[in-house]
């Protein structure tokens, strides 16, 4: 029978005890490579985290999830993040205080990785071309789409309606409304 680290901190400690988050202890000593950076606001470039967290150590790649308002910044050693994590945690960016913390999984442990990164070695030319012949090339099913449709329209507002309204980070044009949701009902 195993029993969870919250069981056995109940146990010693009793029911009141704060337990606190490895991820988020500057001290990396899982020795991750990797930091997820949490409410990053839409206005965010990568450029602008690149020369954010480029001053604690050789940043190898960034990632920046912008429908789930976050972001991953991969080092190419193990002290760089602890060293980001301590300086930067609840630094204001765009108007908004970033959480960081080390992701679930740590960078160059897993072998591949899902979708597109920036990485700082190559040319944004070279990457998309890399992206591309591996979508191509790929003989599994396809991915659903999510993101933006037609250049940058919203894919949410073509379908089932956009729950961010105006707010949204895609554009929303008015003749296109649902227009991709009434094809698939039609058919």
């Amino acid at each position: 029978m195993k029993i969870s680290k919250r069981a056995i901190v109940i146990l010693l400690l009793g029911r009141d005890a704060v337990v606190p988050d490895v991820k988020m202890n500057p001290c990396n000593m899982d020795g991750y490579r990797s930091l997820w950076v949490g409410n990053i606001q839409p206005e965010v470039t990568e450029k602008m985290l690149i020369d954010l967290f480029r001053r604690y150590g050789d940043v190898h790649s960034i990632r920046i999830l912008r429908d789930r308002y976050c972001a991953f910044i991969n080092y190419g050693n193990k002290l760089s993040p602890g060293r980001a994590m301590e300086a930067l945690q609840g630094h204001v960016l765009c108007g908004t205080a970033i959480t960081i913390r080390f992701p679930d999984n740590n960078y160059l442990e897993n072998g591949s990785k899902k979708g597109p990164v920036t990485v700082l070695r190559k040319s944004s030319l070279m990457t998309s071309t890399v992206e591309n012949k591996a979508a191509s090339t790929s003989s599994g099913p396809k991915a659903k789409l999510s993101g933006p449709v037609n250049g940058n329209e919203c894919y949410f507002w073509r379908t089932t309606g956009c729950i961010f309204g105006d707010d949204c980070y895609y554009e929303h044009i008015p003749c296109n409304r649902g227009i991709d949701w009434k094809m698939q009902r039609t058919k």
